[in-house]
């Protein structure tokens, strides 16, 4: 039930808690109720800063994203849920209000379908620092969000609110954004209903607009935010922060420039690079030879987690017959570590496997390894998913890396990428890629590369 709900995008997974019965806690907006207009106009009006907007070219908010960006900041800065008086009277499918601790600042979230609406209460004096920070973490959760989707082709933007909206009669404010544009180093705002309505930006709107206001203090305000993580959390974060220092060692044992970094793969150097690197790939479709035997045993049979007394009915799971079970546990009787490593030899020499293909073998439920299946899902980075491609793309990806190998894969892959991303395809993305996975192997790999082969 909770994968069909995932796979349908209204619910959000928040943390796993380790027990004797494994918990998983979910946000689950689908469960909740919608404020009504109105109530929502009085949530706008308790705000004194004037909001922003985050919104796609096309026209409205990505099916799953307010979900899982609620989550993220809850999990990634340490965001609490705002409920006065102990009630959830402001937790809602459609708005809903965040603390952040250590700073005297409230932030409500409104999904109005076609954009995002956000709102914030902070001292005065401190609203120039704390907004473009907000705003960025923002931006950073619903890029996430969207990367976790596997929605690539649309960039979320900032707009604010034409002001025209302040200026609605009735009950209900009928809110709608307005055209920022700049000429001669002024900005300007112009209303994106009315043509001949525009006027100057206030200093509120620039906040949200320029980020030279805030930049002095942002990285402290944002340590602030970000004080109530897990150990996990912190490892995940601090590799974030290191990464440009991995990537100033790697460069300079190396010798690989920032100017090489910088040049995009063109199709002469793609099929090099997929002949000397075909580990490019990292992923969860690569397909497993015998070869590969030792590495998969070791992933199934840890310490904490062995998949050795399932054996049988995982081997029945991937595809092996009773028969050949049967003859494998007659040699190894009572001993369910060699009969498990029997079972994946036989595997990886007749069938076509991948580490995919294994998670889910795990996860049936005459398995039901799903911690281990997880472990496996986390431990092999997917790069393809890093690379934003069109699902069509990962699937033929995939194909091509099953029947031709992971070389050609690999080359397949990059094409794609600088087909679907021309401005992100250059040598750097793809180091930046895999420091990002810790694979420092591969990044060193990838610039020696460059180092060999390009002028």
């Amino acid at each position: 039930m909770l994968l069909i709900m995932k796979d349908l995008l209204v619910i959000a997974p928040i943390s796993l808690v380790e027990a004797t019965t494994h918990q998983a806690e979910f946000f689950m907006p689908s469960l909740l109720t919608s404020i009504p207009p109105a109530e929502l106009d009085k949530i706008r009006s308790s705000f004194t800063i004037s909001p922003f907007a985050i919104y796609f070219s096309s026209g409205c908010i990505r099916s799953g994203v307010f979900c899982c960006l609620v989550v993220d900041v809850i999990k990634r800065l340490g965001w609490k849920v705002l409920l006065p008086s102990g009630e959830a009277s402001i937790l809602a499918k459609n708005c809903i209000q965040l603390e952040i601790p250590n700073l005297p600042c409230t932030v409500a979230l409104i999904d109005s379908f076609s954009y995002l609406e956000v709102y914030i209460d902070v001292l005065f004096a401190l609203r120039k620092q704390v907004c473009p920070t907000i705003r960025n973490e923002i931006l950073i959760s619903i890029k996430s969000s969207c990367e976790m989707l596997h929605y690539n082709n649309d960039t979320p933007k900032t707009a604010i609110f034409c002001p025209c909206s302040k200026k609605s009669t009735g009950s209900i404010r009928k809110l709608h954004l307005a055209d920022v544009s700049e000429r001669n180093g002024c900005k300007f705002w112009k209303c994106s209903l009315q043509t001949r309505v525009w006027g100057e930006l206030s200093d509120e709107d620039r906040i949200w607009l320029d980020d030279s206001e805030g930049s002095d203090v942002s990285s402290s305000v944002a340590s602030d935010m970000c004080t109530k993580k897990t150990l996990s959390n912190q490892q995940q974060q601090s590799g974030k922060f290191q990464s440009s220092s991995v990537m100033e060692d790697v460069c300079r044992k190396t010798g690989v420039t920032h100017q090489q970094l910088d040049q995009e793969i063109p199709e002469s150097e793609i099929i090099l690079l997929s002949e000397k690197c075909p580990h490019l790939l990292l992923s969860m479709h690569k397909a497993l030879t015998i070869d590969d035997l030792q590495h998969v045993y070791e992933k199934l049979h840890t310490a904490h987690a062995s998949a050795s007394p399932h054996w049988f009915n995982l081997g029945l799971a991937l595809g092996l017959s009773h028969f050949i079970l049967t003859n494998i546990d007659s040699k190894h009787r009572g001993d369910n570590v060699s009969c498990l490593r029997e079972m994946l030899a036989e595997l990886l020499s007749t069938q076509d496997v991948t580490w995919s293909l294994l998670s889910g073998a795990l996860k049936k439920p005459s398995v039901k390894l799903i911690n281990l299946a997880d472990s496996i899902t986390v431990t092999t980075p997917n790069l393809l998913n890093r690379l934003n491609l069109t699902p069509a793309d990962l699937s033929e990806v995939t194909d091509v890396t099953r029947r031709y190998g992971n070389q050609a894969g690999v080359a397949h892959a990059l094409r794609a990428w600088r087909r679907v991303n021309p401005s992100r395809a250059t040598f750097r993305a793809l180091v930046e890629i895999a420091i990002g996975l810790r694979r420092g192997d591969t990044a060193t790999d990838i610039c020696r590369f460059i180092v060999e082969n390009t002028s």
